[in-house]
């Protein structure tokens, strides 16, 4: 059985230990713990091991779900700031030209020089995306903070042929689920990201020392 197909199967193993993880992930900052869990799962996966971990060391789930915070926005912090500069362009422009008319605005917003900005801003958030799981499981695997930020490790492992199919495969699933799970009002959201979690990190995990 392959990888993928092994890190799907992950969050049904342990029925029990799914629900103690969907019941964590309900709560606000609570759910630090569950996204600790799957970074637990990303740490065996590293090792061929595909089992539901056990639920305990809970500080040390909630530290490293937190830190996984942490460094995804550090990560976003340029696309942060670029929206902020779009946006207050969009004011700006809006005082400037004194008018409510909509098709003025939105022609005049949509100039080379802002149109040029927002694409920018679009593909720059695509590409830390895209770039951010190799960073967390640099940070998994080295269980340092700082791992994250190694730059050179993390780009030259994001820019492979399999983390490349591998963050294909995962957006797929994610958005299969999302939209299989989302219609279910409140729960169905909290079950798809939890399993998205599971899945996507252990099979990141998988192929992180094949990279």
């Amino acid at each position: 059985m392959g990888i993928y197909e092994l890190s799907i199967k992950r969050p049904f193993l342990d029925i029990k230990k799914l629900l103690i993880g969907l019941l964590f992930n309900i709560i606000p900052i609570v759910n630090f713990i569950s996204i600790g869990y799957a970074l637990r799962c990303a740490k065996l996966s590293m090792k061929n091991n595909f089992d539901m971990p056990e639920w305990k060391d809970k500080g040390e789930l909630f530290k490293n779900g937190f830190f996984y915070a942490v460094i995804s926005l550090i990560y976003l912090i340029p696309v942060i700031i670029l929206f902020f500069v779009v946006f207050f362009s969009f004011l700006v422009k809006l005082v400037t030209l004194k008018t409510m008319d909509f098709s003025v605005i939105l022609k005049e917003f949509l100039s080379a020089g802002s149109l040029s900005l927002i694409l920018f801003t679009f593909l720059l958030l695509f590409f830390i995306l895209y770039i951010t799981p190799s960073a967390i499981m640099n940070f998994v695997n080295k269980n340092k903070f700082s791992s994250a930020f190694e730059f050179s490790n993390v780009f030259r492992k994001a820019f492979t042929g399999q983390y490349f199919v591998t963050t294909l495969l995962m957006f797929l699933y994610t958005l299969l689920l999302y939209l299989i799970l989302g219609f279910i009002p409140f729960i169905g959201g909290i079950v798809a990201s939890f399993l998205i979690y599971i899945t996507t990190y252990s099979a990141y995990g998988a192929i992180y020392n094949k990279l």
